[in-house]
């Protein structure tokens, strides 16, 4: 199932259904390099690693939620689907529109 949504780049949200019953969400983007964004989420799935060792890290619970991101060509790109998050730009107006009143 595709669903096309409402932005500059036409980003689809991709359900696959797998042989498990269960259903993976994914968001595909065209027209950026997702190689960065995948090594970004590298290094925060190292430092949760670093965390965990860490006694003073472990005891306030620190970690960073990362998500999955799989480059599949140079302008391609699938990310694993969060829910419940909103668009940066969307906080922005928001917050703006509560201090202007």
């Amino acid at each position: 199932m595709i669903l096309i949504l409402n932005s500059i780049r036409k980003p689809k949200k991709l359900t696959i259904h797998g042989s498990n019953e269960k259903s993976y969400h994914f968001l595909v983007k065209g027209g950026e390099d997702m190689r960065l964004d995948q090594r970004i989420e590298q290094i925060f799935s190292v430092m949760n690693t670093i965390f965990i060792k860490d006694k003073n890290c472990l005891e306030r619970e620190l970690r960073i939620n990362t998500f999955e991101v799989i480059p599949v060509s140079k302008k391609l790109g699938m990310v694993e689907w969060v829910n419940h998050t909103v668009p940066l730009k969307q906080l922005i107006e928001k917050e703006l529109e509560s201090k202007t009143g």
